[in-house]
């Protein structure tokens, strides 16, 4: 399985405080014994921490049965072979939690549609979570079912992909949209087809969030809609502080690359740079230089990380987020 490295989208903010501090969320503490799932059966249609929450889908219609949204499961098989509803709905591929083998014990299966909402008022923000198949997605595509096709088709051929598109919202305002490849058959070369089969890391576009929304697409559709059974898993959710968006409209356009980085990146703005500082997770200066031009080389010899990097001009001054790895 080929190691995926998403380029998040940069988005400008005006800095209003240099404290910084980070949560993460890896539903442990909701201690289910193995094998157990909340999917909203017992009456409770939602989990929350304080700071996320997300609605659990459960319709009492025909009996009842998950309908929508999540489920928080202790289940472990990410056994490969024929796909089976009923053993591997609530199964992520990897078998574990993103934690890691007899650590990770609960993650949230989400199905098309998913939802989750920050409850911060713009305190924290999602900064990334880490993405896997379910079970029983990843064995529908990797063999086909009576409802699905096997991607790539029996020769390997075909331009299949799955993906996971996450759209963070503010105030009812789109903020920012990424695709993520559950799987992907697209390349004209076979040896670089894959399906998703361990926990990925991705870090989130945007920064004012107030709500996250989780959209499915397949290539493989029919009838009534996406053959692909349609569902993923989430878990080791990160939370850190916002820095406020004011008329951002007033600031140039910014850009900063290349990013994931080594350490050595360029900053490039269509108005004229004074300086640049680079903080890291817990708001500590680990670089700071003086600056005169509209593109500036920055060199750090920092640990691997998230580091905010803010940049100053006659306008003010804009932060955006920088990958060291």
């Amino acid at each position: 399985m080929k190691k995926i490295k998403l380029l998040t989208t940069l988005m400008v903010m005006t800095v209003t405080s240099a404290a910084w501090c980070q949560l993460e969320e890896g539903f442990e503490s909701l201690s289910l014994d193995s094998g157990q799932v909340l999917n909203g059966s017992d009456g409770n249609l939602s989990y929350s921490n304080g700071s996320i929450e997300l609605p659990l889908g459960w319709d009492t219609s025909w009996g009842g049965y998950w309908a929508s949204n999540w489920a928080l499961s202790a289940k472990v098989n990410g056994q490969e072979g024929a796909s089976d509803f009923n053993t591997q709905l609530y199964c992520a591929k990897p078998g574990w939690g993103a934690e890691g083998e007899g650590v990770g014990k609960v993650y949230a299966i989400g199905q098309n549609g998913a939802y989750l909402l920050n409850k911060t008022g713009g305190g924290l923000r999602l900064a990334s979570l880490y993405v896997a198949n379910s079970t029983y997605a990843y064995n529908s595509m990797k063999n086909g079912d009576m409802f699905a096709k096997k991607f790539g088709g029996q020769d390997g051929s075909q331009a299949d992909s799955f993906l996971l598109e996450i759209e963070t919202y503010w105030q009812g305002e789109s903020q920012s949209t990424q695709r993520v490849a559950l799987a992907d058959f697209r390349s004209s070369n076979a040896a670089q087809d894959s399906i998703m089969g361990a926990w990925n890391q991705i870090l989130l576009s945007g920064f004012l969030q107030d709500s996250i929304v989780f959209r499915l697409y397949s290539s493989d559709n029919g009838d009534f809609g996406m053959n692909t059974p349609a569902f993923f898993a989430i878990d080791r959710l990160y939370m850190d502080r916002t820095e406020s968006v004011h008329s951002a409209a007033n600031y140039p356009a910014l850009i900063l690359y290349p990013n994931p980085s080594s350490g050595q990146f360029w900053v490039e703005s269509t108005m004229p740079v004074t300086g640049i500082e680079v903080l890291d997770l817990s708001g500590r200066r680990v670089h700071e230089q003086k600056a005169s031009g509209h593109r500036v080389p920055c060199n750090l010899q920092v640990p691997n990380g998230w580091y905010t990097v803010r940049v100053y001009h006659a306008t003010g001054v804009q932060s955006l987020r920088l990958i060291c790895n």
